[in-house]
């Protein structure tokens, strides 16, 4: 079980890169979809939210990356 774990684990990486980084902005981009679709008030909105999101993910990754790195 550990060997398959190990196995999915890299092909992730290999792929997608970071867990954070990948779910922050598959969430961003969700978010995104919404508000054009939904709240059609806020169509401006949808950049600043697209940026604000994938920036937060970049960061909380390098968050840690850098506690891991301390220990």
């Amino acid at each position: 079980m550990k060997t398959i774990k190990k196995v999915w684990d890299e092909i992730f990486d290999f792929f997608c890169g970071d867990y954070i980084v990948f779910f922050g902005c598959a969430i961003t981009i969700i978010l995104v979809i919404l508000v054009n679709n939904v709240f059609t008030f806020a169509h401006s909105a949808a950049g600043y939210i697209l940026v604000l999101g994938i920036v937060v993910s970049f960061v909380l990754s390098i968050l840690r990356e850098k506690k891991k790195s301390e220990k």
